[in-house]
């Protein structure tokens, strides 16, 4: 099946290109994505997708076939299990500040998937998905670094700054009033 897709990350393109060639630093941010090891070039990884009343687990590899820096275009290989696969396209331009994705992608689904779903949900959850992705790496890119103590030290950087960085005790679910 192919697919058209396309998506806006609220950050620039000079910060957006070397995050989406860097998978660890990204993986986290795609929904059901986890990344569980790394091999000759691939990594090695599980996605679960939940579509209507299916879920599935999926295991398998993503690589990074080629990566064109000048033309900031990327090609990946997704190979997963029982024939589950895509070859994605992106490529990159800078409008108005934010960075748009072109993706076009080559989907391969196999199974109860593919015989209870039909291509227009698939198309809806993917978009869904990439909406989620580029909220969460707009996040990640926006957020600014925390001072070290050595540029405290040095001046560069206000005490306060540090302090305001510094993570923050998530709140006790048992201590809500209510």
């Amino acid at each position: 099946m192919k697919l058209d897709l396309g998506f806006d990350i609220q950050a620039p393109l000079d910060a957006v290109w070397p995050a989406l060639n860097d998978l660890d630093q990204v993986a986290s941010c795609l929904p059901g994505a986890v990344l569980t090891g790394r091999e000759d070039g691939a990594y090695r990884g599980e996605f679960t997708l939940k579509v209507g009343p299916f879920a599935t687990v999926h295991q398998g590899t993503i690589r990074i076939d080629a990566a064109d820096a000048a033309a900031r275009e990327q090609r990946l290989s997704i190979t997963g299990s029982a024939g589950h696969g895509a070859t994605i396209v992106n490529t990159l331009s800078e409008v108005d500040g934010a960075t748009r994705v072109d993706a076009d992608v080559e989907l391969h689904v196999a199974g109860p998937l593919a015989a209870f779903v039909g291509s227009g949900v698939i198309r809806d959850v993917s978009n869904r998905l990439l909406s989620d992705f580029a909220t969460c790496l707009a996040g990640r890119l926006n957020t600014p670094a925390a001072p070290t103590g050595a540029e405290v030290t040095t001046g560069q950087a206000a005490p306060e700054e540090l302090l305001a960085a510094a993570p923050q005790e998530p709140p006790d679910p048992g201590s809500a009033a209510g």
